[in-house]
């Protein structure tokens, strides 16, 4: 930038050394000091620069003094006129009370800033390079004091009636000269450089500590850039070479006229340029540089660099660095900048002949800031989390809106929903702000997760309306889903479905039925149920049957019982069953669709088998059909279906264990040995049968037919004996026929025949002993008394038979009872009478 460029933004104050240092974080921003300042360097040019709390001095080339605020304003009416030429150095004493000001005119002036009582001019008749004023001045006394640096160092202290007395405290003649000069901030350490090293004058005994030299004398004429950590601790900067040292009081008792400190270096750092001005901040430095060391070739110069570091025993680490275009870098090299600070503030003025850039530590904000213009939004959201410093200009929900719309223009739409749902919360203004900002990217849908839909905060519908549009116009599947999971009152179903509708009529095939879906739901939230019933039917859609048991809609399902089935035969089953639809209409819709009616009717006869008795007749046919194996246990368990038909059923499909139930059942028991004989040509179950039946014609049959058959036969010796006379069998077979296992088969016949006889035997035993034990228990009972009361009277003549008074002459003492209570005199009962007359005429005339 040349001298005449207008005043940029301040983001191009700094330009990055590269681009790997365009990851790092920095730790200064800058702010080129306008107002005032640029009043005044458009007309002049600073030669110094002297930084306090309170106020900025500036120095310039025509030796005016301005007196300016941080930002730049001028703070005094008019600028010091102190000198007639260029302004070497300013010191401000800590108060900022006064300011001592050098030049190359040989004066040293001393103002006050809010008073004149104390302005001192010192004429020296020499070039004076520079100044410190004592830090403690404002407190008068000895404290009025001032050195001076040119070929000697110089203290100049006032006396009694404002004298100026003067004391040399260094000749510096021989080493180029004192550079530069600083007092510590308690005002008992004086620390001042030439080209040959650096001293630390103790004032108070009048000694120096020592000379610190340098390692090597350049060629050309430097500026010795010098800082005071607090009071102990010393930077100093020559050429590319930084050194701290740590000023220490001895561990021994010294003489009064002998300093009790002794300078200590701690570090040493090379730079890899010449170092125009350092500052402590902290456990690092600030080093301001620039590689160039004089701009006499013609060549442009380089721009100065403001450094980050922190010292380390093997020298430094680089935290920050960068470049700055400062006003006619060009014309300038590194003795033409200087560096001020405030390292309690940490403040830090870089001063150029024609600019003053101020450069500050990051704040919360400034980081965020930082931050954000690079990108690195989950960095300051987290940065924004954790602080414990309040933000001014940042919060959760501004970052997280700055990153939402880095991740639209990414097209990251779903990282960006995800960033809503962390930082709106349930604030309803701030969704329906960001949904319009979604739906500016045509990205509203990527919300459609995350957008509140609790009655508490709800949002406008047409919030919820914009996004199911957007799925309408982009994502048909997403569209239905969304119609399927919001509740209806997020939007308006009618004009939903007239949208949805329009959408259909101008669509392709393919997407019809995810359309008509959505539009049946929407006339099931419409409360047209029967148009969504026919829609689901006609989509063959699963969701019809959470339709009709949500509204109820059983009355009407009967009518398409066959489609239901289609669909889903257990859950149009279920549904059927769980309705109060008649039965008979169920069936009567089915008729033609003989399996759906099977496994209709066999579920109801399973869920009420009294609602399924009707229809018996029917499920014993289609039993036969589908499923066989079922058959024999329904015709055992009901008795509701025409046996005759349901015979002919079984035989046209050759079910001959079903035949020979049904055939047991109608009593035709030789019909179904034959069939179990011939057709089934099961002997076992031929003996079981006439086991089941114990009829002694079966037994003939099954032993006939078994004659000729040895394996019968023995079948028949093992398993009869105690069912069958075995004589029976026996005589019947012929002697010459081989039976297997006779010998084994005829000791089972005699055992069990034996035990038939036994079980006989035990059986009368136990007959005769009950036999004579209850004639025993009837004659006990018959040989008891028996109550008569007063009250009873005989059974024919109707009087009592028990009188209170004997001397009744009709008194008739013997009595008649019978089993059955009736009481008779006997003279009133014919001549053998065995049997009560009145229970004898009861049961005659019955």
């Amino acid at each position: 930038m040349d001298d005449n460029s207008s005043n940029k933004s301040d983001e191009h104050l700094e330009e990055d050394e590269g681009s790997d240092l365009d990851e790092k974080e920095p730790k200064l921003k800058y702010m080129r000091m306008g107002n005032g300042v640029e009043n005044i360097l458009k007309a002049d040019s600073a030669s110094c620069v002297a930084i306090h709390p309170k106020f900025v001095c500036i120095g310039t080339d025509w030796g005016l003094i301005y007196f300016l605020d941080h930002q730049g304003n001028v703070v005094l009416d008019k600028e010091l006129r102190a000198h007639t030429l260029a302004v070497n150095q300013i010191s401000i004493d800590a108060n900022g009370d006064y300011i001592a000001s050098c030049a190359d005119d040989g004066k040293v002036y001393v103002f006050g800033v809010y008073d004149s009582d104390n302005n001192q001019e010192i004429r020296l008749e020499r070039l004076v390079r520079s100044v410190a004023i004592d830090p403690l001045y404002a407190k008068g006394g000895s404290y009025r004091r001032v050195i001076t640096g040119d070929e000697k160092l110089v203290l100049h202290e006032k006396g009694f009636f404002s004298r100026i007395r003067s004391t040399v405290l260094g000749d510096a003649s021989i080493e180029g000269g004192v550079k530069n000069i600083k007092w510590s901030p308690d005002g008992k350490l004086l620390a001042w450089s030439t080209q040959v090293g650096f001293r630390v004058y103790d004032v108070d005994v009048k000694t120096s500590l020592g000379l610190v030299k340098w390692a090597s004398k350049p060629q050309i004429d430097l500026k010795c850039p010098m800082c005071w950590e607090g009071n102990n601790n010393l930077v100093v900067a020559w050429n590319n070479t930084i050194k701290i040292c740590a000023i220490k009081r001895k561990t021994t008792a010294t003489p009064s006229h002998i300093s009790a400190f002794v300078v200590m270096p701690v570090y040493t750092i090379q730079m890899e340029y010449i170092v125009s001005g350092v500052g402590p901040w902290g456990n690092m430095l600030v080093v301001l540089g620039c590689t160039k060391e004089i701009n006499n070739s013609g060549l442009d110069g380089d721009r100065p660099q403001l450094q980050v570091i922190e010292p380390t025993s093997s020298g430094y680490e680089d935290l920050n660095s960068h470049f700055l275009s400062l006003r006619g870098f060009e014309k300038y090299a590194a003795s033409d900048y200087s560096l001020e600070c405030l390292p309690d503030e940490g403040q830090f003025v870089i001063v150029s002949p024609r600019d003053i850039v101020v450069a500050c530590p990051y704040d919360a904000d400034d980081r965020i800031d930082w931050l954000i213009n690079h990108s690195k939004f989950e960095m300051a959201q987290k940065a924004v989390a954790d602080s414990k410093v309040p933000f001014v200009r940042h919060s959760k929900y501004s970052v997280g809106r700055e990153y939402i719309g880095y991740l639209l223009k990414k097209r990251e739409y779903k990282k960006a929903a995800d960033q809503c749902k962390n930082i709106l919360g349930n604030d309803k203004m701030k969704w329906e702000k960001e949904l319009r900002r979604f739906a500016e990217h045509q990205a509203a849908h990527a919300l459609a997760d995350y957008v509140p839909i609790s009655l508490e905060c709800r949002l406008p519908n047409h919030c919820y309306e914009l996004i199911l549009y957007e799925y309408l116009r982009y994502d048909k599947e997403g569209f239905l889903n969304k119609i399927k999971a919001w509740p209806p009152a997020l939007y308006d179903p009618s004009t939903m479905g007239a949208v949805v509708l329009k959408c259909i009529f101008g669509s392709d095939l393919k997407s019809n039925p995810t359309l008509l879906e959505a539009l049946a739901i929407i006339y099931s939230h419409m409360g047209n149920h029967d148009k969504a019933l026919s829609m689901y039917i006609k989509l063959q859609n699963n969701g019809v049957f959470n339709l009709i048991e949500q509204h109820k809609l059983h009355s009407s399902i009967h009518k398409s019982a066959k489609d239901l089935m289609k669909m889903d035969e257990n859950k149009a089953i279920r549904t059927f069953l769980h309705s109060n639809v008649n039965p008979d209409d169920i069936v009567e819709a089915l008729k033609d669709h003989n399996y759906y009616c099977f496994k209709y009717l066999d579920a109801l006869n399973k869920h009420d088998s009294k609602a399924c008795i009707k229809n018996h007749s029917k499920l014993v046919r289609l039993y036969a059909d589908f499923e066989p194996d079922k058959l024999l246990n329904f015709l055992k368990m009901s008795d509701h279906y025409a046996i005759r038909e349901a015979l002919d059923i079984c035989k046209s499909g050759k079910l001959n264990e079903e035949m020979v139930y049904l055939l047991g059942r109608i009593g035709n028991t030789k019909e179904a040995l034959e069939l179990i004989l011939t057709s089934i040509g099961d002997i076992e179950r031929a003996i079981d049968f006439c086991k089941e039946h114990d009829d002694e014609e079966l037994w003939e049959d099954l032993i006939s037919f078994s004659l000729d058959k040895p394996m019968c036969i023995t079948n028949l010796l093992q398993n009869i004996g105690t069912y069958v006379d075995p004589n029976i069998l026996l005589q019947k077979i012929d002697n010459k026929l081989p039976i297997p296992s006779l010998k084994e088969s005829l000791v089972k016949l005699m055992q069990g025949y034996n035990l038939q006889v036994q079980v006989q035997e035990g059986c009368n035993v136990i007959l005769a002993n009950d036999s004579f034990a209850l004639s025993e228990k009837v004659r006990s009972i018959r040989q008891r008394g028996v109550l008569i009361g007063d009250d009873q009277q005989c059974g024919s003549c109707h009087k009592k038979v028990i009188l209170k008074s004997t001397k009744d002459s009709n008194v008739k003492e013997s009595l008649v009872i019978f089993h059955c209570n009736h009481i008779f005199h006997r003279d009133c009962l014919p001549a053998f009478m065995d049997n009560c007359k009145l229970c004898t005429k009861t049961k005659l005339h019955f």
